[in-house]
């Protein structure tokens, strides 16, 4: 399922750099957020909410949750979030990189984490949501879909030496402006395409190229762990153009990316 979920991923990366658009449109209705999925059972309800999107989308994803038990909203605690994808074709799953736990956010009234959607659904594919509150609560099996978002990046390679394979999920720029751009995404890696986990530490190292040119950048600052899997740095797209950002990384003394390492696209007009 590693294969199957890299190919798709780079999939992805060819439709990004045809395309300049999103497919799907913002909107907001609750602090900012879009009520996008509802599970209940035996009076236990998750409202599940998305801080963008109308629709969960390929990529990053933004989200909320809202517990209610017997009507009555939970603002204290924790909640959980697992996902798992089927497709008619085979009979094995796989999951998506997410937060781990969910916490009670009293600003926007809501546990806040986040979620990589690492493919999209189609007529022969569909998610499945499993909910939890506190580890004591529980609604499994609320089926929905995912659309694709041209302009949300995911890259991905497998570190050969373990097997595992490793994700970046960029959060910004998603649209990049010509000069300094901050540079933000989250590193996970799996070993079986079902569990996630959250790498910090590593160290990051960017390279900047307009192919068609060979002109490349200065003042670029590599992105440095933050925590919970969490980097941030800056790139200098100082021409318009389409840029590759390529991203080299190093994780306990061991150089993991390939020698030609995953490139992040940014098309500046």
């Amino acid at each position: 399922m590693k294969i199957l979920t890299l190919i798709t991923i780079l999939a992805l990366v060819f439709i990004y750099s045809c395309k300049d658009a999103d497919i799907v449109g913002p909107g907001s209705n609750n602090n900012g957020y879009n009520k996008v999925l509802t599970g209940e059972a035996n009076g236990v309800r998750f409202e599940l909410y998305d801080s963008t999107y109308n629709e969960l989308v390929t990529g990053y994803n933004n989200l909320g949750i809202k517990v209610f038990v017997n009507n009555e909203e939970k603002t204290s605690g924790f909640a959980k979030l697992k996902v798992f994808m089927y497709h008619t074709f085979i009979t094995s799953t796989h999951s998506c990189p997410i937060s781990p736990v969910f916490y009670y956010d009293p600003d926007k009234k809501m546990f806040t984490g986040y979620a990589n959607m690492l493919m999209y659904t189609d007529s022969t594919s569909y998610f499945m949501a499993f909910f939890n509150y506190n580890d004591e609560m529980n609604v499994d099996s609320v089926r929905f879909d995912v659309s694709i978002d041209t302009m949300n990046q995911t890259r991905g390679f497998i570190d050969f030496p373990t097997g595992d394979l490793y994700i970046f999920t960029v959060i910004s720029p998603k649209y990049p402006v010509m000069g300094m751009n901050d540079i933000r995404y989250l590193f996970h890696k799996t070993p079986d395409d079902i569990e996630y986990y959250e790498v910090d530490s590593a160290q990051m190292f960017l390279r900047t190229l307009i192919e068609s040119s060979g002109h490349t950048s200065t003042g670029n600052v590599n992105p440095v762990s933050l925590g919970n899997g969490l980097y941030s740095g800056k790139v200098n797209l100082d021409e318009s153009g389409m840029w590759f950002v390529y991203d080299s990384v190093k994780y306990q003394d061991r150089v993991l990316t390939p020698n030609v390492p995953p490139k992040f696209i940014f098309n500046v007009q």
